[in-house]
Order: structure tokens, then sequence, then C-alpha cells
């Protein structure tokens, strides 16, 4: 009589080599490899006051930010690049409306890509998505610079709104999508 380790063993050879198949490495020249990379750009909270000069009072229409990267001037990366998309979350405390422009510049500030102007009611929270398909915007592998720009909508008694009201804060991210064959 056999043991029953013997015969467990026969069983569990038996069934590891009855399932398999020969293996096709064909599919591999099929195989699309995909990622998803997270980044965070630009963050900032501003006070509505902080839309006048401590000197003299003089009003400013607008703030802006700016973000250098160079990670898409690389000839790896320019040709896996699939997808990127940008968020912005903006709280708007104070009592004015105000426009947000996303501006995409190169290495000589020129425009690569703008978005179009969004308006941000007074006291309320502005989520932004956009989804840019670089297959069919490959010029945004130009861009060097990110600008982000916040400006009042209008300047009529500013002074009275700037002055009241909550912090207006904005954060923003960017998702970029890579595919590559094998």
């Amino acid at each position: 009589m056999k043991s029953p380790k013997t015969i467990s063993f026969l069983v569990s050879l038996y069934l590891l080599t009855s399932c398999s198949d020969s293996l096709d490495f064909s599919q591999l020249k099929e195989y699309v490899y995909k990622s998803k990379f997270t980044t965070s750009l630009i963050y900032f909270k501003v006070n509505p006051s902080e839309f006048t000069e401590s000197i003299g009072g003089a009003s400013i229409s607008s703030i802006s930010d700016e973000i250098k990267f160079k990670d898409f001037q690389t000839d790896l990366l320019e040709s896996v690049l699939a997808r990127i998309d940008l968020k912005a979350n903006i709280e708007n405390g104070s009592n004015n409306t105000l426009i947000l422009e996303i501006t995409f510049l190169n290495r000589s500030k020129d425009v690569v890509f703008e978005t179009k102007s969004r308006e941000i009611a007074a006291n309320t929270l502005f989520n932004y998505f956009l989804i840019i398909d670089l297959h069919q915007h490959p010029e945004i592998l130009d861009t060097t610079y990110l600008n982000y720009k916040i400006t009042l909508e209008n300047d009529s008694n500013r002074s009275d709104a700037l002055n009241a009201g909550r912090e207006i804060e904005l954060n923003s991210s960017m998702d970029v999508y890579i595919e590559a064959k094998l």
C-alpha cells in the first residue's frame, strides 16, 4: 500500500501539469504598460485685503503664481505620455467673484496652451477638472511653466468688499498618465 504522502504528491503533480498550456510569448507584443502619477502643483492662501497694496492703498486686480518644471522635455517621456488631468480646488471666501485662468508656457514664456477662464462666485468652493489628451494637444510637451492667475471680476466697490470675507485658497494637482508598449 502506498503512503498518503506519495498519493497526494502524484495527484498534485497531475493537477498542476494537466491545467497548463504552452506559453505564448506573442501576447507580449500587444501588451501596453499603463501607469498614473500624481503630483501637487501650486498652493496658496490669500487674504482678500492683500488685493490692495500696503503702501498707498493702490488696488491690485490679480494675483498669480507660477511653477517651473521640465519633466516633459525628455525624449522618453514625450513618447509615452498619453494624458494629463489637471485639478484645482478654490475656496473663494471673499465677497467678490473671481476669475481663474491657467496657462501653460514654454521656455520663452510664450503661451503653449490656455484653459478657458472660469468664474468663481463669492463665498463658494469651486472644483476645477480638465483632461488634456496629449495625442490631440502635443504642444503641451513644450511646457516649462504653469501659471495660475486669480483676478477680481469687477473693480467697483472693491475696497469695501476686500476688507470683508474669509481667505481665498487654491490648491492644485496633476495626474500624468503613461502608456508604453513593450
